[in-house]
């Protein structure tokens, strides 16, 4: 009798910490604070009973989209996977998925993954059809060559995210950029 007492002592206090852990996680995703987000949902999803299967699809689903957002898609990648593995029942999972892996050029599979997302919410074609289109096309436009050469500019890059630069005046000496 005491072992049992013990025992459920132990777990109740497991849950409670999970519980208070996952709503930290919550509030850190809820301001923005995504990297911080990330790193606890990945902790408590590790943590999670896998017979939970609607708990741990959840916490995968926002852990894929705090990867998602910061821009760490590999990591997203395998995220999505598991919330849909485990069950997620949000049909957006399909779709940030599919847009994942079409970044990571995945495109045959990103074509499924659109596909699926159509089947789940048919009313938006939009995204998927686009989706599915680009994937289609990407190899050809990979053939065509550009004017545009792309090279580091060390002047402004930094070891932030730099990004959205624009001119600030039409004689071009004056750029804006938003860095992280």
């Amino acid at each position: 009798v005491t072992y049992i007492l013990i025992a459920i002592t132990i777990l109740q206090f497991t849950s409670c910490g999970m519980s208070a852990r996952l709503r930290k996680a919550d509030k850190k995703y809820e301001i923005g604070e995504y990297y911080d987000a990330s790193a606890l949902y990945k902790s408590i999803y590790s943590n999670t009973d896998p017979k939970k299967k609607a708990l741990r699809a959840e916490i995968a689903f926002k852990l894929a989209n705090s990867y998602r957002l910061i821009n760490n898609n590999l990591r997203a990648e395998t995220a999505y996977s598991n919330a849909i593995r485990n069950g997620i029942e949000d049909s957006s999972a399909y779709l940030f998925y599919a847009e994942i892996l079409r970044k990571n050029g995945k495109y045959n599979e990103a074509k499924v993954q659109y596909q699926k997302y159509l089947s789940y919410s048919p009313k938006d074609k939009l995204w998927a059809e686009n989706g599915i289109l680009s994937c289609e096309k990407i190899p050809e436009w990979r053939k065509q060559t550009t004017r545009y050469v792309i090279a580091r500019a060390d002047v402004f890059n930094s070891r932030r995210g730099d990004f959205s630069p624009m001119f600030a005046n039409s004689e071009g000496d004056v750029l804006y950029f938003t860095s992280s």
